[in-house]
């Protein structure tokens, strides 16, 4: 079938050239064709048609041309009794196409409203230019997501292996802590055992002092004895000389037992001074060595927590990485997705395209 006549416009004078283009299709066809009213009574006839009659009237006479008359008022009797469905729609782009081609039976002739069908082609191709953007935006959104997933990825990667070294870092921080407090223990013990062993000496020293002033009293009694012994030898004269001498030795014995006591006196009570002293000094030196060791648990605490804080944090990460990459491969879905949309715009719009030329 070979198209007759295609416009497009919004005018009367477009409207009035598409009247002009069918009526002048319908004159030089060469089919015979009439237009009638109700009642029968032709209103138009082409050239063909004009022949056809003036052919008849030659042939047939009148009588014919009557018997057509009655034929065409039943066949518009029988049009006018057909269902059919009227649209209207002002100021909207008027387009058509007519078109004819010769068949067995003679010639064929319509004429077809394109008006809808070429404002559906329009929106089509607008659609699918929209598609083909929107896919286009779509694909560059998903590239920026499918780089910045994998620049996530990585950086995820090198701080969860960050934090597996820290925690490593952490628990060996531990057992130093843990080996320091357990020697900070032992020194405690040490220093407490030579706090008892200081009061032992004290203890000890001040036995050793009483009986120094046990000895320094038993001196003393003894330089008062030899002094009787050498007032009673002196008056005995003669006789008692021997025992004068005796009796001299003894206090001179005496002399030197005291005063020795007395050096030994003096020598235990530095002792005692300087036991106390070192029993205060070993008794802060503990109490320093207690802080320290409950610091150092305190701080061995604080590590433990630290560590598992550090085992979760990297935990986190990995749950972390995990997801980005989930998002990198879901991005790669987008792009294929958006791929595939825009590969659909395009042939939609190469449809269209076809379709209306």
């Amino acid at each position: 079938m070979r198209k007759w006549w295609r416009t497009r416009g919004t005018n009367t004078h477009a409207l009035s050239q598409f009247g002009n283009s069918v009526f002048e299709a319908f004159d030089n066809a060469p089919a015979a064709l009439l237009i009638v009213d109700g009642a029968g009574e032709a209103l138009y006839r082409n050239k063909a048609a004009v022949l056809a009659i003036e052919h008849i009237l030659k042939t047939q006479g009148p009588q014919a041309l009557q018997g057509l008359r009655t034929i065409l008022q039943e066949t518009v009797r029988t049009i006018d009794s057909f269902p059919f469905v009227r649209q209207s729609r002002p100021g909207e782009p008027l387009q058509g196409t007519a078109n004819f081609d010769r068949f067995a039976g003679g010639i064929l002739m319509n004429y077809i409203d394109t008006t809808e069908q070429s404002r559906t082609q329009a929106l089509a191709a607008d659609l699918a230019q929209e598609l083909s953007a929107a896919s286009t935006s779509l694909t560059e959104a998903g590239q920026e997501l499918v780089s910045s997933a994998r620049h996530s990825s990585e950086q995820a990667d090198g701080v969860s292996q960050g934090s597996a070294e820290l925690t490593e870092s952490i628990k060996e921080i531990s057992r130093g802590i843990t080996s320091a407090s357990s020697s900070t223990t032992a020194a405690v013990q040490a220093a407490r055992d030579a706090t008892r062993r200081m009061e032992q000496l004290q203890e000890s020293s001040q036995r050793i002092g009483s009986v120094t002033r046990l000895i320094t009293e038993i001196a003393e009694q003894t330089k008062l004895l030899a002094l009787n012994a050498t007032i009673e030898s002196a008056r005995a004269g003669e006789m008692g000389k021997g025992f004068a001498v005796v009796a001299g030795e003894v206090k001179e014995l005496a002399a030197r037992t005291a005063e020795a006591t007395g050096q030994i006196s003096e020598i235990i009570e530095g002792i005692q001074t300087e036991s106390t002293e070192a029993a205060e000094g070993i008794s802060g030196i503990v109490e320093l060595i207690d802080a320290v060791a409950e610091q150092q648990g305190m701080i061995a605490g604080a590590v433990q927590q630290q560590s598992a804080t550090s085992s979760e944090m990297t935990g986190g990460m990995q749950a972390v990485a995990d997801a980005v990459q989930s998002s990198a491969e879901a991005a790669e879905t987008v792009l294929t997705a958006a791929a595939s949309l825009k590969d659909q715009a395009t042939r939609l719009i190469t449809l269209t395209t076809t379709t209306e030329h």
